[in-house]
């Protein structure tokens, strides 16, 4: 749902359990955990009232992203030196000033209470804050369909995520195959980058846009992983009918959900989650690998585009038949990944649900 289908109540409500968070992690002290609060490009200025007064711009703290948040906080922790005291923050008035589809303004008073080490409480600072709110979830504009075709698909991710096939997490011509269940509701994709061969796929990709040898990570940890299974497996998604995918990729472990809006939108619901028997270097590998996924993955952030590309082609034909030949034209399993039988596997099973003819030639 996004925020212009909250009605005026529901969206009082969750922006105030927003700020009932945001106060909470300032007052127990979980300041990265505040910092996540904030979209990546977040924006966080605190003006002194004589230059908001007069419209003038110097700030006290300015600050035009997220990271630049961590790093404050990261320089709380380890650079500063203060006296020891204790905040509590108070919130009062809020009241919700603009809204649209996509965000909410929003203001309240705030007034800042610090209790010293020597028990003396007094007010340390007091103003107002103008927040501009939005929902960090994934809205794609597209038939949900589309979508299911995409996660079924092990061919596509060669053909369109530079990242895949340049950093070697996915090619299609590693090792690996697809499953589907007997009715072929259901499809398993499952791909071992141990099968990488560098001068094989050299060869093959170096003419396409999406393998490029000279990119580097400045930070290589990001695709430093840990094996936890002994199959040698290191990519799965289970695509399962008719709006659920539930996947492993190097070791993020994530579930995706397709909430259909009509016949040209849906909603994708990413869930993240680990074991409670994680180590800390297991957590901290977890969410690094975390980047790879979600509406901004960079293994992931070119699907709804995609999708939405896809969308407006053949939203002036969609009376027209359209045939899906690579791979024998009938779904079925495979034990490679140049194969498009997982996404016909879908339609035939599809078609009965909806007791749907089969097209014909004419």
């Amino acid at each position: 749902m996004t925020l212009g289908e909250l009605s005026d109540e529901a969206l009082h409500s969750r922006v105030q359990q927003l700020l009932a968070e945001y106060v909470e992690f300032i007052d127990d002290d979980r300041l990265e955990q505040w910092a996540d609060l904030f979209v990546e490009r977040a924006v966080y200025r605190v003006v002194p009232r004589e230059n908001a007064d007069r419209g003038l711009p110097a700030a006290a703290i300015d600050c035009d992203s997220r990271g630049m948040l961590v790093d404050r906080v990261v320089s709380l922790r380890q650079a500063n030196i203060y006296g020891v005291h204790y905040h509590r923050l108070l919130l009062s008035n809020l009241r919700i000033t603009a809204r649209n589809e996509t965000e909410a303004r929003a203001q309240c008073n705030y007034a800042v209470l610090q209790t010293r080490s020597t028990g003396e409480t007094s007010i340390y600072n007091a103003g107002k804050y103008l927040d501009r709110i939005v929902a960090e979830r994934q809205y794609v504009h597209g038939n949900w369909k589309l979508y299911a075709e995409n996660t079924r698909d092990p061919y596509h991710a060669s053909l369109l995520h530079l990242f895949h096939t340049t950093f070697g997490t996915y090619r299609s011509s590693q090792k690996g195959g697809v499953t589907l269940d007997a009715e072929h509701r259901h499809s398993l994709l499952q791909v071992s980058s141990d099968s990488n061969d560098a001068q094989k796929d050299h060869e093959i990709y170096k003419d396409m846009r999406i393998f490029d040898a000279q990119f580097r990570l400045q930070n290589p940890t990001l695709l430093a992983a840990r094996r936890e299974f002994d199959d040698g497996v290191t990519l799965v998604i289970l695509s399962v009918f008719p709006n659920l995918i539930v996947q492993q990729i190097a070791n993020t472990l994530a579930v995706r959900q397709i909430v259909p809006s009509g016949p040209d939108a849906f909603e994708l619901v990413w869930t993240s989650f680990g074991y409670a028997d994680d180590d800390a270097d297991m957590q901290r590998i977890r969410l690094k690998h975390g980047n790879l996924i979600g509406p901004t993955g960079l293994t992931s952030m070119e699907d709804g585009e995609a999708v939405e590309i896809v969308q407006r082609a053949v939203a002036s034909d969609d009376g027209q038949p359209s045939f899906i030949a690579m791979g024998g034209g009938r779904g079925g399993d495979a034990e490679h990944l140049v194969t498009e039988s997982s996404i016909i596997g879908f339609w035939e099973y599809y078609r009965t649900v909806v007791d749907f003819e089969p097209a014909r030639p004419r």
